[in-house]
């Protein structure tokens, strides 16, 4: 990643150590043509994984930081690093005369679905907007598009915002023009549950649950015989994915810390093989593919239901013009 910052050049580079220790190196320049090597970015992440790829480096406030990258090697815990790979961030203060980010937090995954890596992020009208690689190196035995030459993927481009500690990701406002039509728009809803079937899977659906009165909930993706799952416990704070009832494809579970007193909020963009998942704004977010042996979808909320929100749109396609 190249990004400028006082009138000078910087160049951040993932990179591993002889001993196997994830590093990312800065080198800098003026006219962004010679280059010089600046030093290895100094963190306290000493033993963080064998490799760091894709880093990015961008100032979110001030003299804040967000080192965001790929670390490969970390271990499985219950509610994070679930993955082969992980992608996710630290935020510190830089020092650029130093080459170090010093005070930095903990590192945060990015994303907590199955299929999510190498982040890239760039500026845009002032904003950092984030792509992601649908795919997990070395699983391609879990894309079945890979049997007809296609494999992998990229998330739809996610404006990023720095809000009470933490880096929010939420869909770019422009997705907006892919919208075609609305045909659900739900407001106070009660139920002992809900299920509406879809003619497409192409949609945008925004979903605001009150929870106020409700500890769990479920709410299935369905094709025919086919399921993922979205479970939540609002007394544990534990989200859970499930798609071990798909037959085709990579399957699993992964579960994370959320917070939902008042309301849980999931914003989803389905299409034909990946599906993007908002919680709380963007707080969290889960990116994974699926493959589905059927074209039938319904959408199911399995438990009593108090539906403050319900919007679903079909999208239309991109076209990519010259």
């Amino acid at each position: 990643m190249v990004f400028e910052d006082n009138g000078i050049y910087y160049m951040v580079l993932g990179a591993q150590t002889e001993d196997l220790k994830g590093r990312a190196l800065i080198y800098k320049s003026e006219d962004i043509y010679k280059w010089s090597f600046a030093g290895e970015l100094k963190t306290n992440m000493d033993d963080f994984g064998f490799m760091w790829e894709c880093p990015n480096l961008f100032r979110i406030s001030g003299n804040q930081f967000a080192f965001m990258f790929s670390p490969q090697g970390l271990k499985e815990e219950e509610f994070k690093y679930q993955n082969k790979f992980q992608s996710g961030y630290v935020i510190g203060e830089i020092n650029l005369n130093h080459i170090s980010l010093e005070h930095h937090t903990e590192f945060k995954e990015i994303d907590k679905g199955f299929d999510f890596y190498a982040p890239q992020v760039f500026n845009y009208e002032d904003k950092h907007i984030l792509l992601g690689w649908i795919g997990m190196p070395n699983n391609e035995c879990e894309y079945v598009s890979a049997e007809d030459g296609w494999i992998y993927g990229l998330t739809m481009p996610r404006a990023l915002k720095y809000k009470d500690g933490a880096i929010y990701q939420e869909p770019l406002e422009l997705l907006e023009n892919l919208r075609e039509s609305k045909i659900v728009d739900l407001e106070t809803e009660i139920a002992d549950s809900y299920k509406i079937t879809l003619d497409s899977r192409t949609i945008e659906c925004n979903l605001d649950l009150d929870m106020k009165y409700y500890n769990d909930l479920e709410l299935k993706l369905k094709f025919t015989n086919e399921s993922i799952s979205i479970y939540y416990n609002k007394e544990e704070e534990i989200c859970m994915l499930d798609r071990n009832n798909m037959e085709l494809g990579g399957k699993g579970v992964r579960k994370f810390k959320l917070k939902a007193d008042k309301s849980l909020k999931l914003h989803l963009f389905i299409d034909n093989s990946f599906i993007e998942i908002y919680y709380q704004d963007g707080l969290e977010t889960t990116t994974f593919a699926y493959f589905p042996k059927y074209d039938d979808f319904e959408i199911e909320i399995k438990n009593k239901v108090n539906i403050n929100k319900l919007q679903i749109w079909n999208l239309r396609r991109i076209n990519y013009g010259k």
